[in-house]
């Protein structure tokens, strides 16, 4: 078994008294599910957008779907906020098991960067479309220091 250890730092825009960032974790008996969100306007609303979607993944998660399934759900749910007056925020969720194998998807977000043997490098995810929209996958193996 190894062990994660997590440390969140945010500063919010200039001039704002909230951060349209959000970010969730969830310690699980078989590892950790990390949600990060990034909620599209500013101040008020795209925290309200970020806390949102992050919550809807964590409850999905929760409910038994599997990272996949979420991911398709909630992104088929953003393309339709790029029509209705509804929250958008793009998204990170990655889930860590035990023995190290870690899975993430990305909406809208940069890719994810692994940092092994003190070097840091930028994943590249498989892409692939569902619906309208494209999610990136990627999967790896974290090692004791990664």
């Amino acid at each position: 078994m190894k062990f994660f250890d997590d440390f969140l730092s945010q500063e919010n825009k200039k001039g704002h008294r909230v951060c349209g960032d959000y970010v969730l974790c969830e310690r699980t008996a078989t590892g950790m599910l990390y949600v990060v969100c990034d909620g599209v306007g500013s101040c008020i609303y795209a925290n309200i957008s970020a806390i949102t979607t992050a919550s809807r993944i964590l409850e999905l998660f929760r409910c038994g779907m599997s990272l996949q399934q979420i991911s398709e759900t909630v992104a088929s749910s953003m393309h339709r906020a790029r029509k209705e007056n509804i929250p958008f925020a793009a998204f990170s969720v990655v889930v860590l098991y035990n023995d190290g194998q870690f899975t993430t998807y990305s909406y809208e977000s940069p890719n994810p960067i692994i940092i092994q043997k003190n070097r840091a490098m930028v994943m590249e995810p498989r892409f692939y479309t569902t619906g309208f929209e494209v999610l990136g996958e990627s999967n790896g193996m974290l090692d004791f220091g990664d």
